[in-house]
């Protein structure tokens, strides 16, 4: 009986360990993100630099959230985190670079402004967005999914590895997209496209832009919407 009433105080401390927490963080300055290992994150524009952190199944303490050289990078300390839950509320005041990796989430409540701004996705990773921005650089592979709207005057885009890039509501008036290795990309530009595709990979545009240059191998597709 002594054994059982041990065994149940090792779970319930175990379980409250592991329960779910909250806590929020300040942060150094920064003007890029990073998220991997399947965290969540949401993007809030503001006058400060924080991290709201919730988290369950995890010592809360093991999520990191690490400010180096303007970069901000959310993931795990260790490894072997299973069946776990991770969401981060990042309250920023201006981006350059986000990237996200390794099944993670971003999106933002707020729209992402600027002059040049950087996106990159891959193994698995989801990027939803809101834009206003002048010069756009894309890259995306292995089977990451990248969500855009708003405006960028010009937008360069590499999708590769079964990537899909969802652009349609993102209105360019210059655009240079690559699709290549199966991956997918749908663009908005009404000026001028140079759009190439390759062993399966497909373009699909619209906005009706009078200069367009088509290149397409090995399966790739160019086709206008």
């Amino acid at each position: 009986m002594k054994r059982i009433a041990i065994l149940l105080v090792i779970i319930v401390l175990g379980s409250s360990v592991f329960a779910q927490k909250t806590t929020t963080r300040k942060l150094d300055k920064f003007t890029a993100i990073s998220a991997s290992e399947g965290i969540d994150v949401t993007l809030i524009k503001g006058s400060s630099y924080q991290a709201r952190v919730e988290a369950s199944g995890i010592d809360i303490e093991d999520v990191l959230t690490e400010v180096s050289g303007g970069k901000l990078k959310i993931h795990l300390d260790g490894n072997n985190h299973r069946n776990i839950d991770v969401n981060v509320e990042v309250t920023f005041v201006s981006l350059d670079e986000i990237r996200a990796s390794s099944a993670a989430d971003i999106k933002s409540n707020s729209v992402i402004e600027g002059e040049v701004l950087n996106i990159d996705a891959s193994s698995a990773a989801d990027i939803d967005l809101k834009i206003n921005v002048k010069e756009l650089h894309v890259d995306a592979s292995s089977s990451a999914d990248i969500v855009l709207s708003g405006t960028a005057e010009k937008q360069t885009v590499e999708v590769s590895s079964a990537a899909d890039y969802k652009a349609f509501e993102l209105v360019s008036k210059q655009g240079d997209i690559s699709a290549s290795s199966a991956a997918d990309a749908n663009v908005n530009v009404t000026d001028e496209l140079d759009a190439s595709a390759s062993s399966g990979g497909s373009v699909r545009y619209k906005g009706n832009p009078p200069r367009v240059k088509e290149h397409s191998s090995s399966g790739g597709d160019v086709d206008k919407y």
